[in-house]
């Protein structure tokens, strides 16, 4: 069994040293209540910002992580605006251990173009796995959670998957129903960490959620900032595969090659 910490906090807009101190406060309470590893929204430090300078703090927020991750021996999934390829940048999702290795970075695949992020950052290239313990974890970023391929491209090896996101209340019921589904269709554990508070125009309401291979919530719902903890069991996850095989009986091969034809073909 592992116990998952939820992250939702309230970030104080581009103030890296008022979201550290916010950051820690949570820790704290993570340590009191015995949390293996606990998850923070996206770009943690800064709110969805689009002023990519702070792009210049990156390494200073993962030596913050990493540094914390070891203080408390709590494993920690963060995000960071961080520099790309070609004097560009990119917006990642990080995993520490509790011994404070970077076990994971993954650079967003979709920016959000239906916003300014398409705008100022590029999107990645990979999907990517790490080993934890006796577990295999992913990681993804916002809406990224729209796009179902990828978690399926995760969840070949992964039985828990992260999604770390600022995601407005406007669209919140979109979220709930979309952890749920890529759950789901996945057979794996999905775990959102989204914000809470206000950031310029936009609400947003939480609804951090820790998802089961049934779409069941296994943790509390809440709209507020506060710490969430779920206890889940990841040895589940194989077992309910061997049991319900869709994973299994997926044809990935075929789907590569496939195109749409229209019937009666040509």
């Amino acid at each position: 069994m592992i116990r998952i910490g939820l992250g939702q906090i309230d970030m104080a807009w581009e103030d890296i040293e008022e979201n550290k101190r916010k950051v820690e406060s949570f820790l704290s309470e993570a340590k009191e209540k015995e949390v293996d590893i606990i998850v923070f929204p996206e770009m943690t430090m800064t709110g969805f910002s689009m002023n990519t300078s702070m792009a210049a703090f990156y390494e200073d927020q993962n030596h913050f992580f990493e540094q914390k991750a070891r203080e408390y021996r709590i494993s920690i999934v963060y995000g960071v605006i961080a520099p790309g390829r070609d004097e560009k940048f990119e917006n990642h999702l990080v995993i520490v251990d509790e011994k404070g290795s970077r076990i994971l970075e993954y650079a967003k695949i979709h920016p959000f173009s239906y916003g300014a992020e398409a705008k100022h950052y590029t999107g990645g290239d990979k999907v990517y796995a790490c080993r934890w313990h006796d577990a295999v974890l992913s990681g993804f970023i916002c809406y990224d959670l729209r796009f179902p391929q990828i978690f399926q491209y995760a969840s070949a090896e992964s039985q828990l998957i992260f999604v770390i996101a600022n995601w407005p209340d406007t669209r919140v019921d979109q979220w709930d129903a979309l952890l749920r589904a890529r759950a789901i269709e996945n057979s794996c554990f999905v775990v959102g960490v989204n914000r809470a508070g206000k950031a310029g125009r936009l609400r947003y309401n939480g609804h951090s959620a820790v998802y089961n291979f049934y779409g069941e919530a296994v943790s509390e719902i809440r709209e507020d900032e506060g710490l969430i903890v779920a206890e889940i069991d990841l040895d589940t996850v194989p077992a309910y595969r061997d049991y319900f095989p869709a994973v299994k009986d997926r044809r990935p091969d075929l789907y590569r090659e496939l195109t749409l034809q229209f019937y009666p073909e040509d």
